[in-house]
């Protein structure tokens, strides 16, 4: 079973690159390669726009106090980004095996495999 950890980093704006926020993140990936590269997904807490592999988690579960989140939040698989490792910054949280899952699950559907 893979666990996905839920961490900190500077995310870019989409509309402008060169501005960035720190942010919630999912790593999806192990560092790779000889550049140390992570694949992760972004976090946020806007609940109102949602994609058919967003991610819902919710404050209420008992899950929830294990992601290190304050707030309902949504991991965005379509949002994916790859950063050094480097510039990871805090390991806040990680996520349940049954969620882990749906990660898995939703980002075959992404990819189509």
């Amino acid at each position: 079973m893979i666990s996905y950890n839920i961490l900190t980093t500077n995310f870019p704006f989409i509309e402008d690159p060169l501005r960035s926020k720190k942010r919630p993140a999912l790593a999806i990936t192990k560092a790779v390669g000889p550049h140390q590269l992570v694949v992760v997904a972004f976090i946020t807490t806007n609940l109102n726009r949602t994609e058919p592999t967003d991610i819902l988690l919710e404050k209420k579960e008992s899950y929830f106090s294990h992601t290190g989140l304050s707030h309902s939040s949504i991991i965005q698989l379509h949002k994916l980004f790859t950063l050094p490792v480097n510039q990871l910054q805090d390991n806040i949280g990680m996520l349940s095996p049954l969620k882990s899952k749906e990660v898995q699950k939703k980002l075959k559907t992404l990819f189509k495999i």
